[in-house]
């Protein structure tokens, strides 16, 4: 996969750009974090303006797994009643900031070692970010998707906070068929 990364930024083929982490970073710790700039470096309004030629209409975030064959939900505009990972929607997050940071919290299906760990941490493994982008480019309305690969291999301690995976977990789709 061919990435631009420009003084450490990862440009994606939409209007964010990716601060962190960068690609095929080993993931672990309390939370999974993302810093995103929604600003083009400093070019673009960052509050909506209705007749504005370029910007943001939603940027959606999910963690995914070809591999594993999860597909989880970090961002999506939707509160379920039992998350308390949940990120909201990603544009809203730190309104007076060009840059949103997310903290997401590793739900109890990553926990453990990275080691032969008695059956814990099941779901870790190679993942994709998958940024998901509705924006308007002079004029044009857009939808991209980008995916920037990951591992998670580092450790993720038991904790109160980590609510159950299938509250997150998506059905995965695999060229156009459901799995069972």
């Amino acid at each position: 996969m061919n990435f631009t990364i420009i003084n450490g930024q990862i440009y994606t083929p939409g209007l964010a750009i990716i601060d962190a982490p960068q690609p095929y970073t080993p993931l672990g710790g309390e939370t999974l974090q993302l810093a995103l700039d929604i600003s083009g470096n400093g070019h673009l309004p960052t509050t909506p303006q209705p007749t504005a030629a370029t910007q943001f209409h939603s940027l959606t975030i999910f963690l995914t797994s070809l591999a594993t064959g999860k597909n989880f939900t970090i961002s999506n505009g939707t509160t379920p009643t039992t998350n308390n990972t949940y990120v909201g929607p990603v544009l809203d997050l730190e309104p007076s900031s060009t840059v949103k940071h997310v903290n997401w919290i590793w739900p109890a299906c990553f926990v453990g070692t990275g080691q032969d760990d008695g059956g814990k941490g099941s779901a870790r493994g190679e993942y994709n970010i998958s940024i998901h982008q509705g924006f308007r480019w002079e004029g044009t309305d857009y939808y991209t998707v980008f995916d920037l690969p990951v591992e998670v291999t580092n450790d993720i301690a038991e904790g109160e906070g980590r609510v159950d995976c299938g509250v997150l977990e998506n059905e995965w789709v695999e060229w156009g068929v459901y799995r069972e």
